[in-house]
């Protein structure tokens, strides 16, 4: 799959991932040009800013203003400009319908080349109504000002303020189901235990370490897609507290692991109630 196989690049290889990435975006503005049906392109993510923590994973987001979605739809053809296809993430029937309703469809593609291609098309309605979908976002071309006309909307990926009650049912949900995994410890079901583990009470976690360096943060920042970003925002203490909580699919590794996560979980909740000004709170003890 070529260069964009090595993370981590020398001099020499930096330079041809960088004249790669350059293409790509020439490739993307010859072909919005190219058809009067596409109105501006902009980049987000990442690849808005190459020279702030790029690597040869990371995917190419474009989003296109289009006056109508449906023919890109009907005639895929266009996905070849950009490399030899190999995988499209495609919708169902039902849910092309709802995303055309919706006036903005995305077509997630692998190229055989080795590069993701995340392409975004927006009506014009549908761009006056919520602007730019990112925090980082870099303009290709506008041929009619479209996007002069538009808001930056970053707050949208803010971390958002909790209220009382939103900290309490996030209490009330980890503990309630913590029991559920000491269950599955006791009668030796690994899988029950880790499902449990992962899908109910990490996502609790996660919630209130997002509300924590929110506050630090006054709210004005991102954690970024599946959290990919904590690790910029709590100290290496914490962020070792948290990498303690992922357990191996063993018993004692996910007994470990539980308390490990009730341990964070009492750690950044204590934190959370004093920034939010709740005095006390029910905590099980064990």
């Amino acid at each position: 799959m070529g260069i964009l196989n090595k993370r981590n690049f020398g001099e020499e290889q930096y330079k041809i991932y960088r004249a790669f990435c350059e293409d790509m975006f020439e490739k993307m503005k010859t072909f919005g040009k190219s058809r009067d049906d596409i109105g501006a392109c902009y980049i987000i993510g990442s690849m808005a800013n190459i020279e702030q923590g790029v690597d040869a994973f990371s995917d190419f987001d474009v989003v296109y203003a289009v006056k109508d979605i449906k023919p890109f739809l009907k005639n895929k053809r266009w996905l070849t400009q950009f490399g030899d296809v190999m995988l499209i993430e495609a919708k169902s029937a039902c849910d092309s319908r709802i995303a055309i309703k919706e006036n903005v469809y995305s077509f997630p593609v692998q190229y055989r080349e080795g590069h993701r291609m995340d392409f975004k098309f927006q009506t014009y309605e549908n761009l006056n109504k919520v602007g730019f979908l990112d925090k980082n976002y870099k303009i290709l071309f506008d041929k009619n000002g479209l996007l002069t006309k538009t808001k930056n909307c970053k707050e949208n990926f803010f971390v958002k303020k909790p209220s009382k009650s939103d900290f309490n049912n996030s209490c009330n949900k980890f503990w309630w189901n913590s029991f559920s995994v000491l269950k599955g410890y006791f009668r030796e079901q690994e899988i029950f235990a880790m499902e449990i583990l992962e899908t109910v009470l990490r996502p609790e976690l996660m919630k209130m370490i997002d509300w924590y360096v929110g506050f630090k943060n006054d709210f004005k920042i991102s954690t970024g897609k599946n959290h990919r970003n904590i690790q910029k925002f709590i100290t290496k203490q914490e962020y070792e507290k948290l990498i303690k909580t992922y357990p191996a699919a063993n018993l004692k590794s996910i007994y470990k692991a539980y308390l490990a996560i009730c341990d964070a979980f009492v750690y950044f909740s204590d934190e959370v109630a004093c920034l939010l000004g709740i005095d006390t709170y029910v905590v099980p003890t064990f």
